[in-house]
């Protein structure tokens, strides 16, 4: 096997187990906000056909926003990347955002000071690994632009 198949079947495989975990994870999340609801009682999970099919979709966009990764996987994002893009954190904001729903209106500053938090904490953790990540990758360019230089000694003898 060439390398070129090696890494284009490494390609494939790292988009399968990623397209698969988003698929459960937002099958899932979109399962249960639509199976939770509240009662006198607390909270209730009322899992029913429409249960399934919010687990279905959430699946199916997960998949799809993959399919749309991998078509843009040569590394230029294309329109249709940045808009999915775009709606998968959208839709993560609001996964994080829908348990406000059943929250009481008294309890609500304490958990929007606990949430500020979380999202400072969380932007700087982005912050911190968007950081890191082009650190490395402007080596790695300065290295694979090195190796493509011709060797100036070379040239002259």
């Amino acid at each position: 096997m060439t390398t070129e198949t090696t890494t284009a079947k490494n390609d494939r495989d790292i988009v399968w187990i990623a397209s698969a975990a988003t698929a459960v994870a937002l099958g899932t999340v979109f399962a249960s906000n639509q199976a939770v609801s509240r009662d006198a009682n607390g909270f209730v999970f009322h899992i029913s056909a429409w249960t399934i099919l919010a687990f279905a979709i959430g699946a199916a966009i997960g998949v799809a926003y993959w399919k749309i990764v991998a078509m843009n996987w040569d590394g230029k994002a294309s329109p249709l990347l940045r808009v999915a893009s775009f709606v998968l954190l959208l839709v993560g904001i609001g996964a994080f955002l829908s348990p406000l729903r059943f929250l009481p209106t008294d309890q609500f500053p304490d958990v929007a000071k606990g949430l500020g938090m979380d999202v400072i904490v969380l932007s700087l953790l982005g912050l911190l690994m968007w950081r890191v990540f082009t650190y490395f990758g402007k080596d790695e360019g300065t290295v694979d632009a090195n190796k493509s230089k011709p060797d100036s000694d070379s040239d002259t003898k």
